[in-house]
């Protein structure tokens, strides 16, 4: 295949984002769970679908090097120059590469010189997934204070920082496996 597709629900629903947003990140997260709570029909159907507010402190801040990215991630995962997403039909992403490290996808665009989102695509129901998205994460964040979140869980970790970021990791994916 020549190109990397990715559900359009599935838009930054794990992503990495400066960690000068924590306060938000935290915020949003009990807004969704009170949310989810008010519009729960029945298990997993919900009356209304809650809209994420924008991230106050946007990964371009951080000026990170689109081409040195590329670079880094190129020499260990299969890129992909075509992405595309959709639901029902598909569009191509201007500005957006893709990525496959194992069984992770992931998605970097770009304003032409820095990176302006981070995003994934996985399921982590193997302990194989949650190691290789630890090994991955911490290739990405390199020498930046990013967090990484998984909004679908309300899930954050400081990637540099958390040194039980891979346990964690590996007690998700030990849980998701029974399901």
């Amino acid at each position: 295949m020549d190109e990397l597709y990715y559900h359009e629900d599935d838009y930054c629903g794990i992503e990495l984002i400066p960690l000068e947003n924590e306060h938000f990140i935290k915020n949003e997260q009990n807004e969704i769970l009170l949310f989810s709570e008010k519009h729960k029909v029945a298990e997993g159907i919900y009356s209304d679908v809650y809209v994420r507010n924008e991230i106050p402190k946007k990964l371009e801040d951080y000026k990170i090097d689109y081409v040195k990215m590329d670079k880094k991630l190129s020499e260990i995962a299969i890129k992909y120059e075509k992405v595309t997403t959709g639901y029902g039909f598909e569009d191509e992403c201007k500005n957006t590469i893709g990525y496959v490290f194992n069984e992770i996808n992931i998605f970097v665009k770009n304003n032409g010189e820095y990176i302006t989102r981070i995003w994934f695509d996985f399921y982590l129901s193997k302990s194989s997934i949650a190691t290789d998205l630890y090994k991955i994460l911490k290739v990405i964040v390199g020498d930046y204070d990013l967090i990484f979140v998984d909004w679908f869980w309300g899930f954050y970790s400081y990637v540099k920082h958390d040194l039980e970021l891979e346990r964690k990791l590996l007690e998700i994916s030990e849980e998701l496996s029974k399901e």
